[in-house]
């Protein structure tokens, strides 16, 4: 619009304001341009929503990888967030709290769909790449039997990985023939053909190793080239399972005194009354448990140590016991010292195992002169070669991930999520897992809503 005309549209309509300097009408187009419009609203509240889904997936998968309840989210983590922003920012924290969902549904919703898409990517993976297989099966509550199975593989990026293949349930029986048909239809369900496996690390369960029944024997039938490694943390187990007969005897005894002091808590509290009396640096027995190779010498220590107290309760509640204890004190004392060193054994091996793969010197040192590297950079330019070395790279040489994994299995199901179906949701991948989840391609398939 020529001036001139501007000049007479402001004398006819607006001659109050005739004679306004510059900056009054420079301000008044400030204010004009910072007015709240209704599509401004919207696509305020369309950004919030959008960044509160992203931040719904990220903070569930923490819930995961600390194997937390899914309802901390709303019974801590938004009131956390409300309180912290509250008292140091001037923000509307109602807006930002309000778009992040976090109810217990839709953090398992959540994790369900992040540990699918961990699951397809190692799928993936698996399909046109060679791996290396441990499993182990183990007992639950209400006697459900656990199988879990671990994969190793060389990844996209030329590094040997890690993973959780899967967690199953075995709801009959744990006999061979039914471990292996368990394992064969994951992979078949997968699409991943078996013959990918080339070396398998199991315990010395008779399912597993069995020549003619067990998992082991029909494993081989279907990749009859696959190598079978024992694994050389249950070896020193099955060397402290073949006792002499006398010894044999002591364990039953020391067994049935920890059974009859533990099994009722009366027992048990008059027990840690007399042990605080007199004293003693420990005031509970350590029951024995078959399935864990560090029982016997744990169960072991902690009642010699506590020798003289137990002799003292037994005394007048089971005479015939207390005499056949006290006759044996040597023997066990033997006994003990045998199952310690055994368990300072494998104590070290694990440590070893653990403190090279956390180490970060050791990783440096690995990444510049470890074995591994050096033939996975051969593994192209010599092929022939490294199908020579292949499996000595990718076999396991034990089964401590999976006892790894029986351990996040107990720490998921506590006592108020007993119900936790482990095979069935997310939690255990997701703790368990290296491989991070696409949660932007996750978040672009929801519509965004706030919590309730």
């Amino acid at each position: 619009m020529k001036p001139s005309r501007m000049k007479e549209h402001l004398m006819k309509k607006h001659s109050d304001k005739s004679n306004k300097n510059i900056l009054y009408f420079s301000d008044l187009k400030n204010k004009f341009e910072k007015r709240k419009t209704i599509s401004g609203l919207f696509n305020k509240t369309h950004l919030n929503n959008d960044k509160g889904l992203l931040a719904s997936y990220k903070v569930s998968l923490l819930v995961a990888k600390c194997g937390k309840p899914h309802t901390i989210g709303e019974t801590l983590i938004l009131p956390a967030v409300e309180a912290i922003l509250k008292s140091m920012t001037n923000l509307n924290v109602t807006d930002i709290t309000s778009s992040i969902a976090l109810s217990n549904n839709t953090v398992s919703r959540r994790n369900d769909e992040m540990a699918y898409d961990a699951q397809i990517k190692l799928c993936d993976i698996l399909k046109i790449t060679k791996c290396s297989l441990q499993l182990d099966e183990s007992t639950l509550r209400d006697n459900e039997a656990l199988l879990l199975a671990y994969v190793r593989y060389v990844n996209i990026d030329q590094k040997i990985t890690e993973e959780l293949l899967f967690a199953k349930s075995l709801i009959t029986d744990t006999e061979g023939l039914t471990i292996f048909n368990v394992v064969n239809n994951f992979f078949i369900e997968k699409g991943i053909p078996i013959t990918n496996c080339i070396a398998c690390a199991t315990d010395e369960a008779p399912a597993i190793i069995g020549r003619q029944r067990g998992f082991i024997a029909h494993l081989k039938n279907a990749v009859p080239r696959i190598l079978t490694v024992h694994c050389v943390i249950h070896r020193q187990h099955l060397v402290a399972k073949n006792l002499s007969n006398e010894l044999f005897d002591i364990m039953c005894f020391v067994i049935n005194a920890v059974n009859k002091i533990k099994a009722k808590s009366l027992n048990d509290r008059l027990f840690r009354q007399l042990c605080h009396e007199n004293d003693e640096d420990f005031e509970r027995l350590v029951l024995h448990t078959e399935v864990r190779w560090l029982s016997k010498g744990n169960c072991l220590t902690r009642f010699y140590n506590l020798f003289q107290t137990i002799l003292e309760f037994l005394q007048p509640l089971d005479k015939q016991l207390y005499d056949e204890l006290h006759k044996r004190e040597t023997n066990i004392a033997y006994l003990s010292d045998i199952f310690e060193k055994l368990n300072e054994v494998n104590k070290n091996l694990q440590e070893k195992l653990l403190e090279v793969k956390h180490n970060e010197e050791a990783k440096i040192d690995f990444k510049h002169n470890g074995y591994e590297l050096f033939w996975l950079k051969q593994k192209t330019m010599y092929p022939q070669l490294w199908k020579e070395v292949e499996l000595l790279i990718m076999a396991f040489s034990s089964t401590y991930l999976v006892e790894k994994g029986f351990s996040a299995v107990q720490q998921l199901l506590t006592k108020s999520r007993n119900k936790l179906e482990i095979c069935e949701r997310g939690d255990l991948r997701l703790m368990l897992t290296s491989i991070e989840p696409d949660i932007i391609s996750l978040a672009g398939k929801h519509q965004p809503q706030g919590s309730h």
